[in-house]
């Protein structure tokens, strides 16, 4: 198992309006692509979106803290 940081790519008027690319989950998983399964199924994701999963060892701590931190305060975002 390893942790992930799960990026949401693709702009979209409902929830990431102007931004191509944003953090929106925090994952333990078996690999990337079951990362971005289990993202998918709590976070939001439009028809014109897709996800992206990055290892915790690469992953941007910026990034990695905004998820932690607006994870308690939003349900668009996920640690799990």
């Amino acid at each position: 198992m390893a942790t992930f940081l799960v990026y949401r790519n693709g702009s979209n008027a409902a929830n990431q309006s102007m931004c191509n690319r944003m953090a929106v989950a925090i994952v333990t998983a078996e690999d990337a692509s079951n990362a971005r399964s289990i993202a998918e199924e709590n976070v939001t994701f439009y028809a014109n979106q897709s996800s992206e999963a990055v290892e915790e060892s690469e992953a941007d701590a910026d990034d990695w803290n905004y998820v932690s931190k607006m994870a308690a305060q939003s349900d668009e975002f996920y640690v799990g």
